[in-house]
């Protein structure tokens, strides 16, 4: 419930919360981060220029809860998020998640961040947590990244994609999910153009997520008037633990766009001690086909320098769909997080459709192949299909069928129907 504060209510609240943390030590890192908000607030402030505070519960159980605490002024704002847990087998009972001080105005498109972030990952690098200063224009996260601010992540917090999820569900090593702690449900579905997947977290916690499989082309403004930069140290056990950091990260993204549609986005990524990358991509509408793409990256490792192609083709209708995305690369290429042990990918091709053949007949299907320089390839192909039937509900068509050791295949078919009152 948020409330106004000035000097004297702050102090009063600096002076008890301050003896709630003696009393739970366990609590310490959650008490500094919001000592520091406290400290935020102008001592000056008056009814005039109060700041607001919040504090929520975003989920309430008797093993695991979620809150969330926020103070904010006109121009900027100091967040914190943590999750409690009373598990005696855990190290610790409260875990801190993400503390941040964000400096916007509502009439800029620039923003200054202060704290744990995530980096924005451009058309087609890695989004990775970490904590230090994010620089740049207000831009949504990728349409694929799986960010669900309490997905916990072993080891290296390194965020995974949809494409990462469905081929792990199909048995892919390549993908980056099983060190991150991450398991994934081999059931996916589809929503239209989108694909539902189920992880399960380092925490044993469920997440489902209905994204694209192939994100869409983001827009360019005329201009070189995106841009994101990124510095500090990569996030370790997020979710696992408060105050977990590794190597050094730094990350830069510009985008810029031409009167003839043509948008140009150059891309770096670097870990410290592990692997640096720099690209570019280039969209251009090409008429009735819609509009197509080309990036072209590097990787710089201890395996030497690898490189990566990637083409894709987009077409959007009221009615209609299309997104394929293919690449290629050379053994060397390596993401950040990719350990250089590990296989290496040769080609990727992620396609999906969807079409809305009627005002209440919705289809969809997805195909991705993989292949590794180790000869493994897998194809996986997905359809649904939802028929509306008014007031006689609806009827679901799934099938899904993955060529690989396993041949995995599968058939379902609901039929939804609400009850009357």
């Amino acid at each position: 419930m948020p409330f106004r504060t000035n000097s004297l209510v702050r102090s009063r609240m600096s002076a008890n919360f301050s003896n709630a943390c003696r009393a739970n030590l366990s609590a310490a890192s959650l008490c500094a981060t919001f000592a520091l908000a406290l400290a935020s607030v102008p001592a000056h402030a008056g009814r005039d220029d109060a700041a607001d505070f919040k504090l929520s519960s975003l989920q309430f159980a008797p093993t695991a809860s979620a809150f969330n605490a926020s103070l904010t002024s006109d121009a900027t704002k100091f967040e914190t998020t943590a999750i409690a847990t009373l598990d005696k087998s855990r190290s610790e009972n409260v875990v801190r998640l993400e503390s941040a001080w964000l400096s916007a105005n509502e009439d800029s498109k620039r923003q200054l961040r202060l704290g744990d972030s995530t980096s924005n990952p451009g058309s087609w690098g890695s989004a990775v947590r970490f904590a230090g200063l994010q620089f740049g224009t207000r831009t949504a996260m990728r349409a694929d990244i799986l960010d669900a601010p309490r997905l916990a992540l072993a080891g290296l917090a390194i965020v995974p994609s949809t494409s990462d999820a469905m081929l792990t569900a199909h048995k892919v090593p390549q993908t980056n999910i099983a060190q991150r702690g991450l398991s994934v449900a081999s059931k996916t579905g589809f929503a239209g153009s989108n694909v539902s997947v189920t992880t399960r977290d380092a925490n044993g916690r469920s997440n489902t997520f209905t994204q694209p499989l192939v994100p869409k082309f983001a827009r360019a403004e005329t201009g070189c008037n995106q841009y994101s930069m990124s510095v500090g140290r990569a996030r370790q056990d997020y979710a696992l633990a408060s105050n977990s950091y590794g190597p050094w990260f730094a990350n830069t993204t510009v985008t810029c766009g031409t009167d003839l549609g043509l948008a140009i986005e150059a891309h770096g990524e670097y870990l410290q001690g592990e692997n640096g990358l720099a690209g570019v991509n280039l969209t251009q509408p090409i008429g009735v086909l819609g509009t197509a793409a080309l990036a072209v990256a590097t990787s710089d490792n201890d395996k030497g320098s690898g490189w990566l192609v990637r083409m894709g083709l987009q077409h959007t209708t009221d009615r209609f769909e299309f997104n394929v995305r293919t690449r290629r690369q050379t053994p060397a290429f390596r993401e950040l997080g990719e350990g250089l042990d590990a296989g290496s990918i040769s080609q990727r091709t992620l396609a999906s459709i969807g079409a809305k053949l009627s005002d209440r007949n919705m289809f969809a299907l997805a195909y991705t192949n993989q292949t590794s320089y180790e000869g493994q390839r897998v194809d996986y192909v997905g359809m649904s299909q939802v028929i509306e039937l008014g007031y006689h509900g609806k009827v679901s068509i799934m099938a899904n069928r993955a060529i690989n050791e396993t041949e995995d295949a599968s058939v379902n078919v609901s039929y939804l129907r609400k009850l009357k009152k």
